[in-house]
């Protein structure tokens, strides 16, 4: 895909904040922590508020940014089934604006993507093959936790 601009310092900062939030929704789920994805799902809307906020209506990066504003309400969950299965419409929006910023801003390189290829089972509705950020290593898979914590890939950048 071609190059989008290059992202100012508020939209560096709000980047930033979004994929925090998702990662630790990620870190949470991986944890099998339900009260830390309940703690951190209230954070998800205000930090997509303020990444729509940083980026103008007209912005080649809106695509991207609309994708994570239509999943930006996390709700809080009963069980960590429900919890991810919450989370993954979020995911699908991090991973894809994620992965961009690697291919293009030096400072978002380091974000790492896994790929879990049997999520099937992990949430009602499940896609075979999901994927999640993380703003480190090791890998750590939020789909089924402690019970496959280390099932999944990297996704380097391309």
């Amino acid at each position: 895909p071609a190059a989008l601009p290059p992202l100012t310092t508020a939209q560096r900062e709000a980047a930033k904040q979004f994929l925090g939030v998702a990662a630790a929704l990620a870190s949470a789920l991986a944890s099998d922590n339900l009260g830390d994805f309940n703690s951190a799902a209230p954070k998800v809307h205000p930090a997509v508020a303020a990444l729509a906020t940083a980026f103008s209506k007209d912005s080649p990066w809106r695509p991207l940014i609309s994708s994570a504003e239509s999943v930006a309400h996390v709700d809080s969950a009963v069980d960590l089934r429900a919890a991810r299965k919450g989370f993954h419409p979020l995911s699908v929006a991090a991973v894809a604006f994620a992965k961009r910023l690697r291919a293009q801003e030096a400072e978002f390189g380091s974000i790492k993507v896994y790929r879990c290829p049997m999520t099937a089972e992990s949430f009602p509705g499940a896609p075979a093959a999901a994927e999640w950020i993380q703003t480190a290593g090791p890998l750590r898979n939020p789909w089924f936790g402690a019970e496959m914590i280390e099932c999944g890939a990297e996704v380097k950048p391309q």
